[in-house]
Parts: structure tokens; C-alpha cells; sequence
């Protein structure tokens, strides 16, 4: 049975700082496909104003990197200058002026920008820019997009850089220790070694330095190219096979056969990195992994902004559709002046995320629909004084 109106549930503090939805709709989570947008439609008499954040976690990114790591911030500078992100990074690579870079080149650049300051590497941005953008990328574009967007943004190799030491810390994890080596192996070569005198019973960086190694390969060698012991393998799988409780369960079988894997070595990494992390608003996360980290100080900073311009338009009176992370869906009487009712809606949007963003300029575009577009952009009357309804470009027939 078909219904007119559906009540999506929001979750208003999920782990990373942001929103989720769920219930009768995960309305956050819809493909950018006008064929399933496009179905949603404003009560009989109103319209939407659908209005957006532009480039707002390149925004927080840049206020964290000012006010909670003390860095001089290039990407700030860029932001508050009124430059397009994405099309300086292409600009840069192509070594083409701004105004030239085509929709497609700008396009390029898209998921450079919103997945290195996750620590995203080169393998898992061609996934990225593929899955959530659409944009084919190859490995030398990749490459050629990160390095500009590093030299552009010199501040992000420090905002990078990981301070957690993880062999240190998987050893600390799962207590790899001369003298547990010594009990499970009868080898004395680390508990005799004079660096580790008087430290016998303390984590040591090597071993876990070898663990790694061994969750990832099946024959590990060491750096001399000597295959590692079979009472070496016994001993760090065993040792973690008695933390499994702390992996995904979808991985307890691969440990309990032992068989090593980039997955696995990548998780029980994470697992060992994980540390806490605070926003600039105040909010702690613990037990975060790299990626994690990372992504936290400026997504959950941006969906603070965004919560809290969300209550000023709700205590406007403004009826709230949905709303999906950086951008706002609101019904307002398809006969009001929609361009005042857009402006409204903006100030108050750039208001609140001003209350966590202040240094760094924030803007919002804004457009009115009569049905939800991925693409809807403003539209005016010849005199540029009035908003229009946005209407999606009809195909010429081949």
C-alpha cells in the first residue's frame, strides 16, 4: 500500500559527531538519482527551498587546523578569498587558469578534496571518487591530484601526520614482551639482548613490528630475508587470538586458522591506533581509529555548525523536510516571496555554523524546487530580482 507521507527517524548524535536516519526512511542515505529524488514533493500550496553548505567540512577542516592545531592555514586563506577549492587543485595539476577548468576537470578534484583529510591513500581514493562521485580517476591522475593538493595546502602533511606509534601499541595491545617471546618460543634472543635489559616484561616495538608483518603475509621474512620461525607465527597468533573480542567477528575465523591478509592486518592496525579525539566544540570521541581521527575534528565540527542552525531555523518557525549532513530541505507557501524566505533560511544557516566556524568564511547556496533535484540551482527572473522554481533541463532528442 502506497503512502503520501513518510516519517524518517534521525539519529542526532552518532559516533563521528554527525546525524544518521532511519525507520520508515533513511533519508540521508537516498541515491543521487533524480528518478528517487525527484519523488519526494512539498505539501499541497508550498514549495521547496532546498539550500546547501557550500564546501563547509573544507571549511571546519580549515578552522581546526587555525584554532585547535595553531597552524597557518593556506586552505583558510583560499576559503576566505572566495576561491573554489576544486578548481584551484585541477587548475593546479592542468596548469590551466581557474575560469578554464571544465564541470568535468572540476569534477576531478572532488573526492582529492574530501578524502585526503581522511588519510585516504592513492588505492582507496580511485574506490572513492568511483563510488560516491561518479569520477573515474586513474592511478597517475590520483597521484598528480594529491600531490597538488598537498603542495597547495602544506599544512594538511602536518595536520596528517600520525602521532600514534603502532607497532609500540600492538605490542602494548597484546602483550609482546621479551619475556612472553621467551615462555611461548624458549628463544632468549630478545630477553638477552642488551637494549631490552631491565625492560624484559615491557612492549617491544619489534615484536609488534613482526606481528604486523605476519597478519599480513603468509611466509613473512625478515629484513635480512630469514623466513620467520614457526614458533615466531605460533606466538603472535596465539597472542592475538586471545584479544579476538576486539575484532569484527566477521575476522575470528581467519585468526583461528591464521590466515593472513591485508584485511587483517589493517584492522588489528586500526585497532591498535585507536586513540581519542576532541572537536573544537568540545566533544570527545574515544577509541577512534586513524581515519577516524581524522575525520572527526572537521565532520563532526561541520554537523555541530549545522545542528545548531538548525534549531535557529526550527525557533524561526521554518518546516523542516530533511536535512542530510550540509544541506537543509524546507517547505515554505509556493506564494511568499521565495527569495526573501531563501535569504531568511541562509542567514540563519550561516549564523549557527558561525557559532563553530568563525574565522573562516562560510556560505550557502541556495534553490526553489517543486520537487527534490540533485542539481537544482538558483534561478531569476530577467531582472535578477526574483527567485524562480528551478525546473531540471529537458534532453534533446538524439
Amino acid at each position: 500500500m502506497s503512502r503520501s507521507v513518510l516519517h524518517p527517524s534521525f539519529n542526532v548524535l552518532a559516533r563521528s559527531g554527525r546525524t544518521s536516519s532511519f525507520g520508515e526512511l533513511n533519508a540521508q542515505n537516498l541515491p543521487k538519482d533524480d528518478q528517487v529524488r525527484s519523488c519526494f514533493v512539498p505539501s499541497p500550496g508550498h514549495v521547496f527551498i532546498d539550500a546547501d553548505y557550500k564546501t563547509i567540512e573544507l571549511g571546519t577542516l580549515a578552522q581546526a587546523c587555525l584554532s585547535q592545531f595553531k597552524l597557518t592555514s593556506k586552505m583558510a586563506k583560499a576559503i576566505n578569498a572566495n576561491k573554489d577549492l576544486h578548481r584551484l587543485v585541477a587548475a593546479r595539476v592542468l596548469g590551466k587558469p581557474e575560469a578554464e577548468i571544465t564541470k568535468a576537470e572540476r569534477n576531478k578534484a572532488k573526492p582529492i578534496n574530501f578524502g585526503k583529510p581522511g588519510g585516504m591513500g592513492i588505492e582507496t581514493l580511485l574506490t572513492y571518487a568511483k563510488c560516491n562521485y561518479g569520477v573515474r580517476l586513474t592511478r597517475q591522475e590520483a597521484e598528480e591530484l594529491s600531490n597538488a593538493w598537498l603542495q597547495l595546502f602544506p599544512e594538511m602533511d602536518e595536520f596528517l601526520t600520525d602521532t600514534i606509534d603502532i607497532p609500540f601499541e600492538l605490542a602494548k595491545l597484546l602483550d609482546l614482551t621479551p619475556s612472553s617471546h621467551h615462555k611461548h618460543t624458549d628463544d632468549d634472543r630478545f630477553l638477552n639482548h642488551s637494549e631490552n635489559e631491565g625492560q624484559q616484561d615491557k612492549p617491544l616495538r619489534i615484536l609488534g613490528m613482526m606481528c604486523i608483518k605476519a597478519l599480513k603475509e603468509r611466509q613473512p621474512k625478515t629484513a635480512e630475508g630469514k623466513q620467520y620461525s614457526e614458533t615466531d607465527l605460533d606466538y603472535f597468533w596465539t597472542s592475538l587470538e586471545k584479544h579476538i573480542d576486539l575484532l569484527p567477528p566477521s575476522l575470528h575465523l581467519d585468526v583461528r586458522r591464521r590466515r593472513a591478509s591485508r584485511t587483517l592486518q589493517h584492522t588489528v592496525m586500526s585497532v591498535a591506533g585507536s586513540a581519542s579525539v576532541l572537536t573544537l566544540s568540545g566533544r570527545l570521541r574515544a577509541k577512534a581509529t586513524y581515519s577516524a581521527r581524522h575525520n572527526t575534528v572537521f565532520q563532526g565540527l561541520a554537523a555541530d555548525g549545522a545542528k545548531i542552525a538548525l534549531w535557529k531555523l526550527w525557533r524561526a518557525g521554518f518546516r523542516i523536510v530533511n536535512f542530510i549532513h550540509d544541506q537543509v530541505l524546507i517547505e515554505v507557501p509556493a506564494d511568499s516571496d521565495l527569495k526573501a524566505q531563501a535569504e531568511q533560511i541562509r542567514e540563519h544557516m550561516i549564523r549557527g555554523m558561525k557559532e563553530v566556524v568563525p574565522d573562516v568564511r562560510v556560505d550557502v547556496s541556495y534553490a526553489a524546487t517543486k520537487r527534490w533535484y540533485k542539481d537544482a540551482e538558483a534561478e531569476w527572473d530577467e531582472k535578477g530580482k526574483r527567485l524562480l522554481l528551478w525546473h531540471p533541463k529537458k534532453k534533446k532528442a538524439v
